[in-house]
């Protein structure tokens, strides 16, 4: 028995069959589904693990307070302050006690007790303000509310001449309804630096009022309790980030390197291609270089200022837009090519440093690198500054880049891209790129075989969504393992989702739910005109019908009555399926079942004789250009021109393949 092993997975779901390959009539020996929850927030996409993460972060806090208010009452202990190391009389308040806040005030101008000075300073550690450790945070959302709150804080001290922190608090208006935040209103934010002014000028005020528990070696001691912080950064997410592909000793590459987002611009160049008259041809080296040019010029190109630099006729299309119909419209307005962190660096640098500046680091690719690595793995800013030391970076400059922040990573390590980079700039495709390069990107990883799949390395999978299907694919693969045995096969269907982000699996299912409600209006009205629902491929037949009432390819009229007649119209592949491997709707037209034995396994350009400029072909491909219901993919296919043996190698490979990380690695995991 060969046995066979299928799987379709998704964000959600996981079917799965299981055939005996020697088998002609009955192959198959079982098949069902596993239904789990996806790992995300259905409405929002955010990780389950988000309420945990928070409470846990929350616990971490008020633990390192009460850590840091025990550190402070044991120095009060210490220096005779109070007599106790828990002192129940301080937070045991009477009428006759005056607020913290007042006691702020007044400790500038009058001695305080022992009592009043130690609930004063156990007040201030309590909660020591904000302090921002990237200057990046402006830029996010809740971080740069807190940092208005700071800012405007610091300009009402300034401005009113307040003294510090606790006299604004207890004085000013402002304060007069609630001291701290409430709900969400970051307003009454103060810095720590602020606070730290406060408690030098307290002691300094206690010192020369003769309160003899102010002196200078307190101060410091109470100072540096307040201030003590965990490193906010010590590189632990960069010892995250996983190995390269093609490098396994290199870490994978920042997503925001310029190394990376070359790779991503000139292979989306390789990629693009011209269509006119049904004929595919690439982009010639002065086009390549023209595009080139406009990303790195402009913030953002589309695919109609392409149009424009290029000066293409309005008959030419791209094979990356999916046109809604025959015509040029909005579609276009797409994007081509946005290097994001390239030109958020050039707005800084420029900015700070000027325009020369910033050709002289683009001239030193590697700096990039290093600037956009350390911005994604690091996330305090002294760390960052310790990370480009090396790079001896112009101080102006080194301070300008530190209002960002990025995050991802590729697949690839820097070295790998850089290896791979200057092939890609030839034109050649990824694949031929790797070769050149000295990569295979198709090489299986090596591994001893076993009988049951180990799970997945969860240091390998940061997505939390890709994880659970994994470790869910895993557990429907042993457990087949254990009712029919180990296979000799296993084929892998992988959902576009487990690659995509929230955002973007939301427009699919929009798009799905749009497909939804037309597949039951075309089932209504086929309803009206047979009697009945649709079986098998009638649906199909019918929606392509619908599409065009005509035979694609000698133009005759199709009855509707008639549809069902066996003999009278038959659904074809447009490029034969034999060559293509493609079973898409886009690659599927209705023709008269004479037209499609006579087609047999030609191109309509080869069927109707195209090479030859003949008058059939002429027909057909006006009547094809000028039909609006065929969106544009299907227009390409059903007027291509070339598709010899190279384009349809390519093609199979396309509609074959999945080559993406996920898959590999997936595959890997089976192949161990």
């Amino acid at each position: 028995m060969a046995l066979v092993f299928g799987l379709d997975i998704g964000v959600a779901s996981i079917g799965w069959a299981a055939i005996d390959d020697t088998q002609e009539i009955t192959p198959l020996i079982g098949l069902g589904s596993r239904i789990f929850v996806a790992a995300e927030v259905p409405k929002t996409g955010e990780s389950l693990a988000k309420p945990r993460r928070e409470a846990r972060g929350m616990r971490r806090r008020i633990r390192r307070r009460a850590h840091r208010m025990a550190r402070i009452r044991r120095l009060f202990y210490r220096v005779g302050l109070i007599n106790d190391v828990v002192p129940e009389v301080l937070s045991e308040i009477t009428a006759d006690d005056l607020t913290p806040w007042l006691l702020r005030a007044d400790g500038l101008e009058r001695k305080l007790n022992q009592r009043d000075w130690a609930r004063v300073l156990l007040h201030i550690a309590k909660h020591r303000g904000f302090k921002s450790n990237r200057k990046s945070e402006a830029g996010d959302k809740e971080g740069g509310k807190l940092l208005q709150g700071v800012t405007g804080n610091a300009k009402l001290l300034h401005e009113k001449n307040y003294r510090t922190i606790g006299e604004m608090v207890w004085k000013d208006e402002k304060f007069a309804q609630h001291k701290r935040n409430k709900g969400g209103d970051y307003s009454h934010t103060v810095a720590r630096d602020d606070l730290l002014l406060e408690i030098k000028a307290l002691f300094e005020a206690q010192r020369g009022l003769g309160n003899a528990f102010a002196s200078t070696g307190f101060e410091e001691d109470y100072t540096n309790i307040f201030a003590s912080q965990r490193p906010v950064d010590d590189g632990e997410i960069a010892d995250m980030v996983g190995f390269c592909t093609f490098e396994p000793d290199e870490k994978r590459a920042a997503k925001a390197t310029y190394s990376a987002e070359r790779f991503v611009l000139l292979s989306r160049l390789n990629n693009l291609m011209l269509i006119e008259a049904g004929e595919r041809r690439a982009l010639d080296a002065a086009q390549r270089k023209t595009i080139e040019t406009m990303a790195y010029k402009l913030t953002k190109v589309k695919y109609s200022q392409i149009r424009t630099a290029l000066d293409l006729s309005a008959s030419v299309r791209f094979n990356l837009v999916q046109y809604k119909s025959g015509e040029i419209d909005k579609s276009e307005d797409a994007a081509f090519a946005e290097l994001k962190a390239y030109h958020q660096l050039r707005g800084v640098v420029t900015k700070a440093c000027g325009e020369l500046a910033w050709g002289n680091l683009t001239s030193q690719p590697d700096k990039l690198d290093a600037i956009a690595t350390a911005l994604t793995w690091y996330k305090s800013d002294d760390k960052i500054r310790e990370m480009l030391a090396p790079e001896q970076l112009e101080p102006a400059l080194l301070e300008s880049v530190l209002a960002l922040s990025f995050d991802k990573a590729v697949a690839l390590s820097l070295k790998a891209l850089r290896n791979i980079n200057p092939f890609l700039a030839q034109g050649l495709r990824y694949d031929e790129a790797c070769t050149a390069a000295g990569y295979d990107h198709s090489a299986p990883t090596e591994a001893q075989p076993q009988q049951f799949l180990p799970y997945i390395p969860t240091d390998e999978v940061r997505n939390p969504v890709v994880l659970r299907a994994l470790t869910q694919a895993r557990k429907v693969i042993n457990a087949m393992i254990r009712r029919y045995g180990s296979p000799t096969q296993i084929n892998i269907e992988l959902s576009r989702e487990l690659s995509q982000p929230y955002s973007e699996r939301k427009d699919i299912e929009g798009k799905q739910k749009e497909f939804q409600a037309e597949k039951e209006r075309t089932v209504k009205q086929f309803n009206g005109t047979f009697g009945r629902d649709p079986r098998g491929d009638e649906f199909t037949k019918f929606r392509l019908w619908r599409e065009y009432n005509y035979c694609a390819y000698s133009g005759v009229y199709l009855e509707p009555a008639r549809l069902l007649e066996e003999g009278y119209a038959e659904i074809d592949h447009i490029l034969p399926y034999s060559r293509s491997m493609d079973d898409s709707l886009k690659n599927k037209v209705l023709c008269t079942s004479k037209a499609n034995r006579d087609k047999g396994n030609k191109t309509p350009y080869e069927y109707l004789n195209g090479a030859s400029a003949s008058q059939q072909w002429h027909d057909y491909k006006v009547r094809i250009e000028t039909h609006n219901a065929f969106r544009q993919s299907k227009r390409n296919r059903l007027l291509r021109v070339d598709f010899d043996e190279k384009a349809e190698q390519e093609f199979r490979e396309r509609n074959l393949n999945d080559t993406r990380y996920i898959s590999r690695f997936l595959a890997g995991v089976f192949k161990a």
